[in-house]
């Protein structure tokens, strides 16, 4: 039975991943955290798990990855709207414990991500945009999912960011040429698939050595 604690409990993901957690017969839900609690709420979860999954804000993963380090947990943070200064604390904490990290734990986006590089190389006089589209309350615009499939180029894509209404996720990356345009797109239908691919990587990273991976090392793994 695998203990799983959860940063980001009351969250829109955090809710379903206590869901599945809870409905899973190999898991056990250690407890959660949401932004009332206090940091002995926090060490107390993570006294009693074996992992931390973490989807809230930027200040609280960078305290619950402190604590995570504390009592030698691995731990999932799907977080978006990190700065630098975060992810040096979260690569400086990863030399003692195992840390993933993804803006998005969708398995089919970071399939999305190879397809990108191999139009790229093909492509190459095409320009190139992604647009992210995402409900009202998202914060960060860009999402990170853009900013890491950017990333993914070694050209320079223009970025478009849509926030209305409650639409579904979906990132599109379009290769336009002067006479036709390639598109490929991923849309999710709702924040469970976030949700599965983090608790995925939850019962994967356990027994890790301690470092930083990413969604492509658990891909290399299991497919």
């Amino acid at each position: 039975m695998i203990k799983i604690g959860i940063v980001g409990i009351t969250g829109k993901v955090g809710t379903i991943v206590a869901q599945i957690v809870e409905n899973d017969d190999q898991l056990e839900l250690a407890g959660g955290i949401s932004s009332k609690s206090t940091d002995a709420d926090l060490e107390n979860v993570a006294r009693n798990s074996d992992v931390l999954i973490d989807f809230s804000l930027p200040i609280s993963s960078m305290r619950a990855v402190e604590v995570a380090q504390k009592f030698e947990l691995p731990f999932v943070c799907g977080t978006t709207g990190l700065s630098e200064v975060d992810f040096q604390k979260l690569n400086e904490f990863s030399k003692k414990i195992p840390i993933i990290y993804a803006s998005n734990f969708s398995i089919a986006v970071h399939l999305m991500a190879k397809l990108l590089k191999q139009c790229e190389i093909i492509l190459r006089d095409y320009d190139i945009t992604i647009i992210d589209k995402h409900h009202k309350s998202k914060k960060d615009a860009p999402s990170g999912t853009s900013i890491f499939l950017s990333k993914q180029l070694n050209r320079k894509a223009q970025m478009l960011s849509v926030r209305s209404g409650n639409i579904p996720a979906e990132m599109v990356c379009d290769f336009c040429g002067d006479d036709d345009m390639l598109t490929i797109s991923h849309r999710s239908f709702g924040r469970t698939v976030f949700a599965k691919g983090a608790i995925a990587c939850a019962k994967w990273i356990i027994g890790k050595k301690a470092g930083i991976y990413s969604m492509e090392d658990f891909i290399g793994k299991e497919c």
